[in-house]
């Protein structure tokens, strides 16, 4: 049986395009009690500051401590969502991913790509123990 796994519901990050955002620490998941993951990144907002089409890249990361900022944490894997007439977009993410190992706490980390000032997003899936 699958429980359902929120790591985000309707984040907004704003600032300049390029600019990167992690989630906070203390809500990093602890998903020790799965041994795979499938999530759904769905962006409901991605906003436009030039001419370009808006984008943002979601990154999952994963540690075994939630107390430290270091390079303790790792990417396992991302997805480009990208903005424009047909709103919402989303990408699919499974975990863990070959040779990339699924430790205690996972966290999500956002990049505003050229020409994008604005997003929402949520991610939430699937988490199967066995």
């Amino acid at each position: 049986m699958a429980d359902i796994l929120t790591i985000a519901t309707n984040v907004t990050v704003k600032g300049s395009p390029l600019d990167k955002f992690d989630q906070p620490l203390n809500e990093a998941i602890d998903v020790s009690a799965y041994k795979t993951i499938n999530l759904q990144v769905t962006g409901s907002a991605i906003n436009n500051t030039g001419s370009g089409t808006p984008s943002v890249k979601i990154k999952i990361f994963t540690s075994m401590s939630n107390t430290s900022e270091d390079d303790s944490w790792i990417e396992i894997k991302d997805v480009l969502l990208t903005g424009g007439s047909k709103l919402p977009v989303w990408g699919t993410i499974e975990l863990p991913q070959s040779l990339k190992p699924l430790f205690r706490y996972i966290r999500w980390h956002a990049e505003l790509q050229t020409d994008t000032s604005q997003v929402t997003f949520s991610i939430q899936g699937l988490a199967y123990a066995t």
